[in-house]
């Protein structure tokens, strides 16, 4: 009979314990999610002004979408086999900081190509660089006035979907 150390007993399998089903499904609900907390808090700040609500709804909603399954495996990884709190900590950071991340870079990506943003001065040798300035200066704009789309619903939902999300990794 060979003996397991303690790290061999506890090991799991490196593929995401939640299956593909729930996590397209969470994708999908984080994204609904951010999309209401998007659309609730934009009609008391920008007073339902419906020449941007659609396109900003639909970009916080794909922001979600797309940090749901990252955020997953990395809590994922983070938490093997750890006890509920820990699982709790690292779903909750890795939600909130993945899903401000995806967010901003496509708020990024937008702001460079749908506004018209390359222009003559962006066609030189220096190009790659004034392109990441004007990206990262486009991830800072989105992260000071851009995430305070997300309060005061954004943060129920992160902790309800932290809470599910715990629980579905044990």
């Amino acid at each position: 009979m060979q003996h397991l150390s303690k790290k061999n007993r506890h090991s799991r399998n490196p593929a995401l314990s939640l299956g593909l089903g729930p996590l397209v499904g969470g994708a999908f609900l984080w994204s609904a999610a951010m999309a209401l907390a998007m659309g609730t808090s934009e009609l008391y700040w920008l007073d339902s002004e419906i020449n941007r609500y659609v396109p900003l709804v639909a970009l916080y909603a794909f922001g979600g979408f797309c940090a749901f399954p990252i955020s997953a495996l990395i809590a994922d990884k983070l938490s093997a086999g750890k006890m509920a709190q820990i699982r709790f900590s690292a779903v909750f950071v890795s939600l909130s900081v993945f899903t401000l991340g995806c967010t901003a870079l496509f708020f990024a990506i937008c702001f460079l190509y749908a506004n018209d943003y390359f222009n003559v001065w962006h066609h030189g040798r220096h190009w790659p660089l004034n392109v990441t300035i004007s990206g990262v200066s486009a991830v800072y704009q989105f992260l000071v006035m851009g995430a305070r789309f997300f309060f005061p619903l954004g943060i129920v939902f992160l902790f309800v979907g932290s809470i599910w999300l715990a629980r579905a990794l044990r």
